[in-house]
């Protein structure tokens, strides 16, 4: 009997207990969520040059033992940091209007409750003079614009939109201003400046192609 009790009790500090493989992976996966959440929070507050393994270690409570098991280097640990990050849903509401108020509020509800914001802002900054950043994180930075790049792209096959408008700059036009006031805090995002961005925008883009009709047939 005091065989068996020993042989549980080694078995339960190596993980190995009848119980000891899902407790093995609940640690895992609560490691590896501290570590994702730490890298996510050093990003928010420096750049990627100023990350650390050593940091990221630290402020996760793990080893840096831990880190290296995962993640071969700081590189891959700051991409799948940005995968963690929350992404827009592409809403459906059948008007151009009314998918941006929805996407729109969804993306100041992302950026007042994650570091989503100051991660990218200093990830994309820093990618322009790292040909190895820009390149591993390019492709994940490009689909957190692909949801808005999805509601311009339907309302021009609706006809919401001029011909030949450009859902890349729309994009930027219609996101700018709400990334910009949230960063800077240069005033408050609600409802109403939302609204006032998207008029501003589409009756922009409205007025420039009546203009370009008006030149091309005088």
């Amino acid at each position: 009997m005091g065989l068996k009790i020993q042989q549980r009790e080694a078995n339960t500090e190596r993980g190995t207990s009848k119980n000891g493989g899902k407790l093995g992976r609940r640690r895992s996966a609560k490691a590896e969520r501290a570590i994702v959440d730490a890298t996510l929070e050093l990003l928010a507050e420096g750049s990627v040059s100023e990350l650390t393994v050593e940091g990221v270690a630290a402020r996760a409570g793990v080893g840096k033992t831990t880190i290296y098991r995962r993640w071969a280097s700081k590189l891959p640990l700051v991409v799948e940091a940005i995968r963690a990050l929350p992404e827009l849903k592409v809403p459906n509401t059948g008007t151009l209007r009314g998918d941006l108020r929805q996407i729109l509020a969804a993306l100041v509800k992302i950026l007042r409750t994650s570091p989503l914001g100051p991660v990218l802002l200093h990830v994309a900054a820093e990618s322009r003079s790292d040909p190895e950043l820009r390149e591993a994180v390019s492709e994940h930075l490009a689909l957190r614009r692909a949801p808005l790049l999805e509601v311009m792209r339907r309302a021009l096959e609706r006809g919401e939109l001029p011909a030949g408008t450009d859902p890349d700059t729309l994009t930027e036009l219609v996101a700018g201003p709400i990334v910009n006031r949230m960063l800077f805090a240069t005033g408050p995002i609600d409802g109403r400046f939302i609204d006032v961005v998207i008029g501003t925008v589409l009756e922009g883009t409205a007025g420039m192609a009546g203009t370009s009709r008006r030149r091309r047939a005088s």
